[in-house]
C-alpha cells in the first residue's frame, strides 16, 4: 500500500519519538494514519498516538523533474562547499540574491555583490571537476538548505548549462534539484 502523509504529522511525529529504539505502529484506514509510539513501558504508562488525515491522490512522478544528461560533474565536501556558499551570501540581497558559480581549472570561485554593502569573491579547490567551464547562479538558501543534512559527507554537484537545474546527489539515497537564477 502508498499514501500520502503530510509533512506537519510527520513532524510532529519525530517529536513524539524520545527513543530512538521505541516501537511505532503504524494504521493506515481509509483516509487516516495512525501512528502508536512506545510501548507504554516509559513513565507515562501509555504509548503516544497520533492520527492524520492523508492527502487525497497519488505523488506525482517526480523522476521526470530530475535532470538525466548533466555533462558537467564535480565532488566537493559538503562541509566545504556549505561554507563557502555561507560566506558568499553574506553580500547578497533582495536584488541581488543569486551567487554566482564559476568552475574552471579544478577551482570554483563563488562572487556576490551587494551594491550598499560590497563584493565577495571566495576560492575553493577542486580535487575532481568533469567538464568544459561554466557559470552558473543559485540562491544561496536553497544550496545551504540541503547541506544542513548531509554535513561531513561528500557531495556532488552536477550541472549542463546556466539556464538548466543543478542537481545535488549525496551516494543514492539523497537527490536535491535546484533551479538556477539569472544574473545580471
Amino acid at each position: 500500500m502508498s499514501c500520502i502523509i503530510p509533512t506537519k504529522a510527520l513532524n510532529l511525529l519525530s517529536k513524539l519519538i524520545t527513543d530512538p529504539e521505541a516501537p511505532i505502529k503504524l494504521a493506515i484506514e481509509e483516509n487516516q494514519a495512525l501512528f502508536s509510539v512506545g510501548d507504554g513501558s516509559d513513565s507515562s504508562g501509555e504509548a503516544a498516538v497520533l492520527s492524520t488525515n492523508l492527502v487525497e491522490g497519488a505523488f506525482p512522478p517526480f523522476e521526470d523533474v530530475i535532470p538525466k544528461d548533466q555533462d558537467k560533474k564535480v565532488t566537493f565536501d559538503a562541509g566545504q562547499l556549505n561554507s563557502a556558499i555561507r560566506r558568499a551570501a553574506l553580500l547578497t540581497n533582495e536584488e541581488s540574491k543569486g551567487v554566482r558559480m564559476s568552475f574552471a581549472d579544478k577551482k570554483l570561485t563563488l562572487t556576490s555583490r551587494a551594491p550598499e554593502m560590497g563584493e565577495a569573491e571566495i576560492e575553493v579547490d577542486l580535487d575532481k571537476y568533469d567538464g568544459d567551464p561554466l557559470e552558473i547562479g543559485f540562491n544561496p538558501g536553497f544550496i545551504t538548505d540541503a547541506l544542513k543534512v548531509v554535513d561531513g559527507q561528500e557531495v556532488i554537484v552536477e550541472l549542463k548549462a546556466p539556464n538548466k537545474p543543478g542537481v545535488l546527489r549525496i551516494g543514492n539515497d539523497f537527490t536535491y534539484v535546484i533551479m538556477p537564477v539569472n544574473l545580471q
